[in-house]
């Protein structure tokens, strides 16, 4: 799924894949409708908002908001125990950038190198 999307400093997106990704869950129903009048300005546009501002707002659990993330970007999503046996490639990076770009890299075996991102709209990361 291509969606352009432009990041402010603040972490924020605009336009882009919180837009989109908003409007897809109040489809679902699981986000009011209020809220995404609450959040368009007079010119129909989005505010910016995050991830964390989105589920929020819902009323899933945060495990069930990860798995309609993952589903909307059609992602598969690691569990902990496959993440835990996993080979870590972290080495690699300092723990500041991994942090703050929310990355976990890691071998799953045969080779293949994965990498866990817990925002895959985030392409400021």
């Amino acid at each position: 799924m291509k969606i352009e999307t432009k990041i402010e400093p603040d972490g924020a997106y605009i336009d882009g894949f919180a837009a989109v990704f908003l409007r897809h869950l109040v489809g679902k129903n699981l986000i009011s409708a209020d809220f995404h009048r609450e959040n368009t300005d007079s010119s129909g546009a989005d505010a910016k908002l995050t991830l964390r501002q989105l589920w929020e707002a819902s009323d899933i659990s945060a495990h069930d908001f990860a798995e309609e993330v993952a589903s909307f970007y059609d992602l598969r999503r690691i569990s902990l125990p496959e993440l835990i046996v996993s080979d870590s490639l972290t080495g690699r990076f300092t723990q500041r950038f991994l942090r703050e770009a929310a990355m976990f890299p890691f071998a799953a075996g045969a080779g293949k190198v994965c990498l866990a991102v817990g925002d895959p709209g985030d392409v400021a990361s």
